[in-house]
């Protein structure tokens, strides 16, 4: 399964209402989210987008046609920079850190929550039940008789 499907098969609104995320984890999530999405939309208008020029229209129609020449000269000229992204993936990797540091710190209070559930379903369970339940009354009570206050 490609990164792109399991994304897009994440019920975004439950994730943190099922997992009882905290309200960083919650904010991270919801942000990453938005950039994958905002990305993933430029990508697409990027490769749909006309990548060629037709000089020879503007030639016919413009009466300047130097102004196409040195159009058409700075393109011929242009030549794409490449950029060191090596910053760029290593703030990456220390977000992917950060992240799995709260998840795992997550992974732990829920854990945590797990046993204290268990142990009070325990506990309910071996209570006894209110009909098997006696009260004891004193017999001076039972019998009327009142204790003298010292």
């Amino acid at each position: 399964m490609s990164a792109r499907s399991a994304v897009a098969k994440i019920d975004w609104p439950k994730l943190a209402t099922a997992l009882s995320l905290t309200p960083h984890t919650t904010a991270s999530l919801t942000a990453f989210r938005k950039r994958n999405v905002d990305a993933h939309n430029k990508l697409n208008q990027l490769k749909s987008s006309r990548t060629t020029v037709d000089l020879s229209y503007y030639r016919a129609v413009l009466k300047n046609t130097a102004v196409v020449d040195e159009i058409e000269k700075a393109a011929k000229a242009f030549k794409p920079v490449t950029y060191d992204v090596s910053r760029i993936l290593a703030g990456i990797e220390k977000f992917e850190v950060e992240a799995v540091k709260s998840a795992q710190e997550t992974e732990k209070k829920i854990v945590e929550q797990l046993k204290d559930l268990e142990e009070t379903v325990k506990n309910i369970e071996q209570a006894r039940q209110p009909e098997e339940l006696s009260v004891i009354i004193p017999r001076c009570l039972r019998d009327g008789m009142l204790i003298p206050v010292a």
